[in-house]
């Protein structure tokens, strides 16, 4: 009996009036996309999956050009490099130029580890502040800002990185950064994922986790699979108890395939998967002894990557919400 291209896993999908045939390094993925099991993976499948796995907002919204992004995912689904990609900086790039900052002005910038990633990669961070060698500068007001905990979000890294460039090189000839960096102790992180941001920038550009084998959770009993990987953002822990479980607004339901509220995941499958219990990941732990442990920390400003806007909070006017 002859093989079917479902049972040979060969998925297609239609581009620009051609037929093309899903990459082999893909094809997992797709047999999530193929939601009717005809191994024609259409516009809508793909949508679908992109809302489910929190790429795309829903439709009604019309925030993003969501015909776009469904271009962008065929391309990734190709597996080809994406245009800008040489545009970005590496890891080795990013840990270079924390260094070069604080060798080059030792009195305002210090680079510190704050830990290492599940793979041994450095967290590296930048402390910026009069007086950076010193302890001392805790007595200041601190800020945290950092970038990438979704590895896939690679302009949330370049944000904090120029951050912390017209901070320390502006300090000289810029008042108003002068007067930043001598009130206040600043701890930029540019790269909180480093391990899942070099895996998407060399294997898989939609990659949003971390890069911990995921096979034990306290769900086995609803999810056994295993997975890969821990969505960063969402695996901070409740206040209590502490490291048991992670935030859950009031009346999610643990263990659901995705919670009440639709935006992350008790499934280590998902791309939105919170963890098996809060800070369970070596990169939000690194950031909570950073965050908690200081004592002084009275913001934290973390950058993420959707589309080609800026978003605005509510509070950005005194006009009434219409």
């Amino acid at each position: 009996m002859a093989t079917t291209s479902i049972e040979s896993n060969l998925y297609k999908f239609h581009r620009e009036g051609r037929e093309f045939q899903v990459h082999p390094e893909r094809r997992a993925q797709a047999a999530k996309i193929d939601a009717n099991h005809d191994a024609v993976l259409d516009d809508q499948e793909i949508m679908d999956y992109l809302i489910k796995t929190d790429a795309l907002e829903d439709p009604t919204y019309h925030v993003v050009d969501q015909e776009k992004v469904v271009k962008e995912f065929k391309s990734h689904l190709l597996k080809e490099v994406p245009e800008n990609a040489l545009n970005y900086h590496t890891y080795d790039e990013v840990a270079a130029e924390l260094a070069r900052l604080a060798e080059t002005h030792p009195d305002i910038a210090q680079r510190v580890s704050l830990g290492t990633s599940h793979e041994g990669r450095e967290i590296w961070a930048l402390k910026i502040s009069s007086g950076a060698a010193s302890d001392d500068t805790r007595q200041k007001p601190g800020v945290v800002i950092t970038g990438c905990h979704h590895a896939r979000e690679w302009m949330s890294m370049e944000a904090p990185l120029f951050v912390a460039q017209q901070l320390v090189e502006g300090y000289a000839s810029d008042p108003a950064m002068k007067d930043r960096v001598d009130k206040a102790e600043i701890w930029v992180v540019p790269l909180v994922n480093p391990d899942g941001y070099e895996y998407s920038r060399t294997q898989d550009n939609w990659w949003r986790k971390n890069r911990r084998p995921v096979s034990n959770t306290f769900c086995d009993n609803q999810h056994p699979q295993s997975g890969m990987g821990v969505d960063l953002n969402r695996n901070y822990a409740d206040d209590v108890p502490a490291h048991e479980w992670v935030y859950r607004p009031p009346g999610d339901t643990p263990c659901s395939t995705r919670d009440d509220f639709g935006r992350t995941s008790d499934d280590p499958d998902n791309d939105t998967y919170r963890g098996p219990f809060g800070a369970s990941e070596r990169e939000t732990q690194a950031m909570l002894n950073l965050e908690l442990g200081r004592g002084n920390i009275k913001g934290i400003l973390d950058h993420h990557g959707y589309g080609q806007m800026i978003l605005y909070p509510w509070g950005n006017t005194y006009d009434p919400v219409d």
